[in-house]
């Protein structure tokens, strides 16, 4: 059986973790948001790039 005491530190440990879970979620958010581009950015590049230059004779 466990004390006041003892079931007070019990959910300070479960807040505890509860933090660095939701710290740890809210760096991999952050972090995921950081990424500069993605498979449909680089494609629109690439077709944008390819309607810029001249088609050469290489091509047809």
């Amino acid at each position: 059986m466990l004390s006041q005491k003892d079931r007070k530190i019990g959910l300070s440990m479960r807040k505890i973790e509860e933090h660095e879970e939701r710290s740890n979620y809210h760096d991999y958010l952050n972090n995921a948001k950081a990424a500069t581009s993605n498979l449909g950015e680089l494609l629109k590049e690439e077709l944008e790039a390819r309607a810029q230059t001249p088609p050469s004779s290489e091509d047809a």
